[in-house]
Parts: C-alpha cells; structure tokens; sequence
C-alpha cells in the first residue's frame, strides 16, 4: 500500500518495489490511498485483514513447559 500523495517515498519507488518482489516470487497486495507518508484508517483495516487471514491458518501455541 501506499499513498498516492507521499513527498518521502514517492509512489513510483513504491511500485517499482513491489515489481521486483514479485520478480523474486513473493505474493504482493498492492493498494494505493489518497494519502501522503501515513496510515489511513482504510489501510488500517486493510493491514487488519491481511493479518487476520494468515493467522487462522497458523496452529494454536502449544507450550512444553511443565504446569506446576
């Protein structure tokens, strides 16, 4: 993700990055937002989503500590 609107990382450097990730086989989600260098509370959800989905794939904690 990125904002359309950022003078620190221009959006240009932020789509050439996600060319070469996927060039080295990494699966990219790209979004741009009408924002400058910050979060905004779509890419919020955006983040919360993405996060959400990769953790049900991964199993519960299982501790191999003794309970005392």
């Amino acid at each position: 993700m990125h904002g359309t609107q950022d003078t620190i990382v221009p959006i240009k450097l932020g789509a050439t990055a996600k060319v070469m990730l996927i060039q080295h086989g990494y699966n990219v989600a790209w979004h741009t937002y009408e924002t400058g260098h910050e979060l905004c509370f779509d890419a919020i959800q955006m983040i919360r989503s993405i996060i959400m989905e990769k953790l049900i794939d991964i199993p519960p904690y299982k501790s191999n500590s003794i309970n005392r």
